[in-house]
């Protein structure tokens, strides 16, 4: 995999392979040449969602809830079997 996969014209024309590669290898990686993590796992992706507090981009948001997030996990991502493949 090149250092930055987003920009290969294999990815460009099927991102699929790259993406089952990352959530088999690293469901959660940081990526020096954008300076943020990629996140490709359901499971790791669904925790992040629902706990704003915890993963933000933002800094000393205290109470912050993600309302939002929380209705687009539960109303329309299922479970999270059904992602995780």
């Amino acid at each position: 995999m090149s250092a930055n996969p987003f920009l290969d014209p294999d990815f460009l024309q099927c991102p699929f392979p790259v993406f089952r590669q990352m959530r088999e290898t690293a469901p959660v990686m940081y990526m020096d040449e954008l300076k943020t993590f990629v996140v490709t796992g359901y499971t790791q992706a669904r925790e992040i969602l629902l706990a704003p507090e915890r993963f933000s981009n933002q800094v000393n948001i205290p109470g912050r809830t993600s309302e939002a997030a929380t209705r687009l996990v539960d109303e329309n991502w299922g479970t999270t079997e059904e992602h995780a493949k």
